[in-house]
């Protein structure tokens, strides 16, 4: 059983249970702990980050969650890069994506929408769903490639799970 380490203040989240529950379905095995809390410096950071370590001996996965908050928040998600953009993908990302072109000529943009937390559980969903996602990737349980934009895709389903969870209660 993975332990849970979650701040004291942080335990009355109202998504924490929906969340042990949705963990639970996986194998969790080789992952030795989730913690929660507000991160080390809460006052100069906002919204949502986190990490998942990988596998080293003797210890496992290992997820880190921080939710310094304010929210509701903006967080910027990444979405699959598009490559040889036309004038129209770089005039619809121009504001919230950023272009690349390499010396070979090749280029993409990679769209960064934002979305709203309205509150620590939506933090805490989407967060966990996006480092859920690398454990779940690196340790095989769920097909796809482990890059951020799949994680955060991966995250944003989780969000909206959620919300749909959230709305029948």
């Amino acid at each position: 059983m993975s332990r849970w380490i979650v701040a004291e203040d942080l335990r009355q989240i109202p998504a924490l249970p929906w969340l042990r529950d949705r963990i639970r379905g996986f194998d969790c095995s080789r992952l030795d702990w989730i913690r929660i809390d507000r991160g080390r410096r809460p006052e100069t950071s906002s919204g949502v980050y986190g990490r998942c370590w990988y596998p080293a001996r003797p210890k496992g996965f290992r997820i880190s969650c921080q939710i310094p908050g304010p929210f509701p928040c903006s967080s910027q998600v990444r979405r699959r890069p598009i490559y040889n953009p036309t004038a129209d993908d770089v005039r619809a990302w121009a504001l919230e994506g950023s272009f690349t072109t390499t010396s070979s000529g090749k280029s993409w943009i990679t769209p960064r929408p934002r979305i709203i937390l309205l509150d620590e559980s939506e933090g805490l969903a989407f967060l966990l769903g996006h480092e859920a996602y690398h454990w779940l990737r690196r340790d095989r349980q769920v097909a796809g490639r482990n890059v951020e934009h799949e994680a955060d895709a991966f995250g944003e389903i989780w969000l909206e799970d959620w919300r749909r969870f959230r709305q029948t209660r």
